[in-house]
């Protein structure tokens, strides 16, 4: 989990991940989804995807704030195609009330790693209540929103459209406390003739995190809906996720809520297992217990 990262295409990877697991058609139908034996990897494995989501576009938008250090008109860094930055810059040095950015994609294809990638659509950022300098104590507020920003790569296109904010503050440029949260944010994708879609809404993600160690401590809660998840399930943090960077969390539950009040806790064992107990019918009793691993549940085993 690299917390600084500003690339859109790692934001989109994850969305990508999300979706095609919580894929189908007109998702805000979904009734609560009843949590089984035979499910509650599989939703423990979207809690994990919902939570790389959040973190991936926090992580984007701390990034791309730091283009006001040294505004000026910029253009991605296309191989064909278009990707301009309009900035709204109403105080220097650094990012200030006000401040404003637009990135509009058209066409845009660029190299991921060997692979090309194709980017459309446009993200637009709004500063608010800055206090502070880049050299010093800061904080800041930055609403986002995605109008239908696009990513293609390797038949694949995922489409985006939502808003957040964003609230982030340090007091020594090393430690950072950061907040993303919003109402509504839509993923629509289209893979080989088929098409998906999927939502993560009511959504909130409280992470802290030390640069200089790598330490994190994360806190999670969101809905997600989708037809192939088979309904709709909620996530709640019980207890925070803590870690140190790049490796997965070696603590920390994530409930996972279905219909009836069926649960499945994901419990951090260590920074490589984790176990799930199933509540299959919400009296807080262990039904059943899974036992499993981040590489799984990452879905990159």
């Amino acid at each position: 989990m690299n917390y600084r990262n500003v690339l859109p295409r790692t934001m989109l990877a994850a969305v990508l991940g999300l979706v095609i697991g919580c894929g189908g058609s007109d998702p805000e139908t979904f009734a609560p989804l009843a949590i089984t034996s035979a499910n509650a990897e599989m939703v423990a494995q979207q809690g994990v995807g919902a939570t790389d989501v959040l973190m991936e576009m926090s992580g984007l938008v701390e990034g791309f704030s730091q283009v006001f250090d040294n505004p000026s008109p910029q253009a991605a860094p296309c191989d064909s195609g278009n990707g301009n930055l309009v900035l709204n810059d109403v105080g220097d040095p650094g990012l200030s009330t006000g401040d404003s950015a637009t990135m509009t994609f058209q066409a845009c294809v660029f190299d991921g790693d060997g692979i090309p990638i194709t980017m459309n659509g446009t993200v637009s950022f709004t500063a608010t209540d800055v206090t502070g300098t880049p050299t010093g104590p800061f904080s800041y507020a930055l609403s986002c929103s995605f109008n239908s920003y696009s990513v293609s790569v390797l038949g694949i296109t995922v489409i985006v459209n939502g808003g957040f904010t964003l609230e982030l503050s340090t007091t020594d440029g090393d430690t950072f406390q950061s907040v993303v949260h919003g109402d509504y944010f839509s993923v629509y994708s289209q893979a080989g003739g088929q098409a998906f879609s999927g939502t993560i809404s009511n959504f909130r993600l409280e992470r802290d995190y030390t640069e200089s160690t790598g330490a994190y401590l994360v806190n999670m809660q969101a809905t997600v809906a989708g037809s192939q998840l088979g309904g709709e399930v909620s996530f709640n943090s019980t207890i925070p996720f803590t870690g140190t960077d790049p490796d997965d969390p070696d603590a920390g539950t994530l409930v996972v809520i279905g219909a009836e009040g069926a649960t499945a806790t994901l419990v951090a064992i260590n920074n490589v297992d984790v176990q799930i107990l199933v509540d299959l019918d919400g009296d807080t009793v262990t039904d059943a217990t899974i036992l499993t691993t981040w590489a799984v549940l990452n879905d990159d085993s």
